[in-house]
């Protein structure tokens, strides 16, 4: 398979489907294509250009493009906030709710919508879409094997399935309160004046150009009022202006404006398990906001973090510092060229910002270059005097080269700058050192180099 062939698969898929080039490119593309190709991939792709996704060699690829796993009740703190707090807001303005789940798979998702509206309404339309016809058969079918219900108990097993022959059956009282549809995201809503839409882990592999497409369809579809969920791992990535942000514990959701007039543009912070029948507590959210985030990269619950950055850069869009934090998750994440434009974008809202230059340095030694590392770690020393991420750094460079004397003056410039420091606060938001662990570490190593000649 030649390079353009698969280059220009790839940009076809991400044209029609939506799923980013290089995710194509990185999966077993080439195994794919062996097998629906016939050794013509040239041929292949100009059969799709002319055909539709509903086509017989669209769908063999589709279905060998997604991933499409899934289990009952996966997102428990998306329902229970759908359950608390937006249904209750959306009965305010209908009587018989419209629910879009789109890119359903093989429908355990969306019959977990079911069995949460059931709980509470009597009415409700909900729709699940997906462009894979074969998911959409087994989605239509309802009959999954265990795996499907591992997040679940028994009771639940009883309660909503009949066991059947080759698994568990959806009972018909739900199937019937659920319809099933082939759709392409892409191509716009299979509805309009939809109340709420719930898209989990779907945009998650789209292009940064499809993402953007599908939040304007969702937009368009939703009623004034109407609330979006992602998956926990996503957020919006366009316009985030025209949405309100609302913060739970644990979830992020999107909130379209109920009348133009109004201002979205703001968040809003949900107290931790509200009583249902209440309207939860709406505070500012500032650094109270930050901090969280900080809390939840140290503990590395990336989703998390990046919910509640993406808000705060709603909120505050000359803040440097949410843009910092995502470079340290993309990095972290191995995502470098994610990580370099969060970190530009801090550079060009705080050019001093000293741990931006540490984390481009740390990314410039990840790619070999330990020139450009220097410079960088030099910026953030005459940015911020002894700053002890960059002076561990730079110093264990010196001593890589064979300077020792550089090295321990860079080490006692940090000394020196923690001095002022409590012992057991952190050395930075973007680092698990603390001062106390990072002084003891440098001072063992500043005791070696003294029994080293110079």
């Amino acid at each position: 398979m030649l390079q353009s062939d698969a280059d220009s698969l790839a940009h076809l898929i991400e044209h029609r489907l939506g799923l980013a080039r290089n995710r194509v490119l990185h999966s077993n593309l080439a195994t794919i294509l062996d097998e629906i190709a016939d050794g013509d991939v040239a041929a292949l792709v100009q059969t799709l250009h002319r055909t539709p996704e509903t086509g017989t060699l669209w769908q063999r690829l589709i279905r060998a493009l997604m991933i499409g796993e899934t289990y009952f009740f996966r997102s428990r703190v998306h329902l229970d906030v759908l359950r608390s707090t937006i249904l209750p807001d959306v009965l305010t303005r209908s009587s018989e709710p419209t629910l879009w789940n789109p890119g359903c798979a093989t429908g355990e998702e969306t019959y977990s919508l079911a069995i949460t509206l059931q709980e509470t309404l009597q009415r409700f339309q909900l729709l699940g879409t997906d462009v894979n016809r074969s998911a959409l058969e087994l989605a239509e079918r309802g009959v999954y094997r265990a795996w499907a219900f591992r997040h679940t108990d028994a009771a639940f097993q009883q309660t909503h399935f009949r066991p059947v022959e080759d698994g568990w059956e959806i009972i018909p009282r739900l199937r019937s309160a659920v319809q099933f549809r082939w759709r392409n995201l892409l191509s716009g809503p299979p509805l309009h004046q939809i109340d709420v839409i719930v898209c989990s882990n779907v945009l998650l592999y789209f292009s940064e150009d499809a993402a953007r497409r599908a939040e304007e369809v969702f937009f368009n579809a939703l009623t004034p009022g109407g609330w979006l969920i992602l998956g926990q791992s996503e957020a919006l990535r366009a316009d985030r202006a025209q949405w309100v942000t609302h913060l739970f514990s644990g979830a992020v959701v999107y909130q379209k404006a109920a009348s133009p007039a109004a201002e979205p543009s703001r968040t809003v912070y949900h107290a931790p398990n509200p009583r249902p029948g209440t309207p939860a507590a709406e505070v500012l959210v500032g650094d109270a906001l930050y901090v969280r985030a900080v809390e939840a990269v140290r503990l590395k619950r990336y989703a998390d973090a990046e919910h509640l950055l993406a808000s705060l850069i709603l909120d505050k869009g000359q803040d440097a510092r949410p843009h910092l934090l995502r470079g340290c998750i993309y990095a972290n994440l191995g995502q470098p060229d994610r990580a370099r434009e969060e970190l530009a974008a801090a550079l060009r809202l705080n050019p001093l910002m000293a741990d931006a230059y540490y984390l481009k340095a740390m990314l410039d030694l990840e790619d070999g270059d330990e020139t450009r590392a220097q410079t960088s770690l030099r910026s953030a020393l005459y940015c911020q005097r002894g700053h002890p991420l960059a002076g561990l750094i730079l110093g264990h460079l010196h001593l890589g080269q064979g300077d020792r004397r550089s090295a321990r003056r860079v080490w006692r410039d940090v000394l020196d700058a923690l001095e002022s420091l409590p012992l057991d606060a952190p050395v930075s938001d973007v680092s698990d050192w603390t001062v106390v662990s990072l002084r003891d570490f440098l001072l063992v190593q500043l005791d070696s180099l003294r029994a080293q000649p110079l």
